[in-house]
């Protein structure tokens, strides 16, 4: 569940604000973060962090979110019931190959989830998209993730 604390972050993310000082439990990389352009911000959170921000995303759409636990999939549900499993990768650098994605495929099957979304700050593979379009996964990068954050 989103946080005060998490949410104020969230927000001076998707506005550029640096966060006051009086908010200390933050983490001196993330306060650092908050004070540069939304992109490179996205790129600089946490795995945790990003799945947050992700989360609070979906929670806007209408979606009922589980928790995220380390890095493994986290649950959601559509309005109409429908199980979505997301995966949150926070790579910056390196693009998000096929097995992402032929990974989440497979843990999608075993759920019995309708839907799967890979999520991640960087881009993706032609291969990853390749096997996306296959497997019927939806892929999200940073530029989308920032776009859904700037509909708020």
């Amino acid at each position: 569940m989103m946080t005060a604390l998490g949410l104020v972050v969230l927000v001076a993310v998707v506005t550029g604000v640096a966060v006051s000082r009086r908010h200390r439990r933050l983490s001196p990389a993330v306060e650092e973060v908050l004070c540069r352009p939304v992109l490179p911000a996205l790129g600089a959170l946490s795995p945790e962090e990003l799945a947050s921000v992700v989360q609070t995303v979906m929670r806007r759409d209408g979606y009922r979110v589980g928790r995220s636990h380390d890095d493994r999939p986290f649950r959601a549900w559509r309005a109409d019931g429908c199980l979505v499993l997301v995966h949150c990768r926070a790579w910056r650098h390196a693009l998000v190959g096929c097995n992402e994605v032929t990974a989440l495929a497979e843990a999608v099957r075993r759920a019995g989830a309708g839907e799967g979304v890979l999520v991640s700050c960087g881009a993706f593979s032609e291969c990853a998209v390749q096997a996306a379009s296959i497997h019927a996964i939806r892929l999200l990068d940073g530029g989308a993730v920032i776009r859904r954050l700037q509909a708020l």
